[in-house]
């Protein structure tokens, strides 16, 4: 008889511990954002509402990236944003600011392209010093 109440309470107390981890992983915050992962469209593997991603070097922070809504898509290696918002700061002080309704971001490489409504806020020298380097995917020079 005690053996069987053991039993039970193993179980019951396994059964609460199964709940109370659902509870706590469904819609987990992360310091990405709220990460959905079950009820998604086809190739879409995670979704993450408020979606943050920055990048350091040296201890400095070089571009931060927020958007509304992200789905990342690991057979691509892309991550499909909306509502993206990206700032930057060069050395010299200067910040910047694009936003644009639609984003792609290469999750190898860290590049993005942005689409419809995009905004760049800051002075033209950052658009006027990539466009004189040139580009990975065709060589823009800035003519003279």
């Amino acid at each position: 008889m005690i053996n069987k109440i053991r039993g039970f309470l193993l179980l019951a107390v396994a059964a609460l511990l199964a709940v109370a981890g659902y509870k706590l992983f469904d819609g987990l915050e992360s310091p990405v954002g709220k990460i959905q992962l079950s009820n998604l469209e086809k190739g879409i593997d995670v979704q993450i509402e408020n979606f943050n991603l920055s990048h350091e070097s040296n201890g400095k922070k070089e571009w931060e990236l927020q958007a509304q809504l992200a789905q990342i898509n690991n057979e691509q290696e892309t991550t499909h944003l909306k509502r993206v918002e990206i700032f930057m700061n060069r050395d010299n002080g200067a910040k910047y600011s694009i936003s644009a309704d639609v984003g792609l971001l290469q999750n190898k490489t860290d590049d993005f392209q942005l689409e419809g409504n995009v905004r760049l806020i800051g002075g033209p020298d950052l658009l006027a010093e990539r466009l004189a380097t040139g580009t990975k995917a065709g060589s823009l020079e800035k003519k003279q």
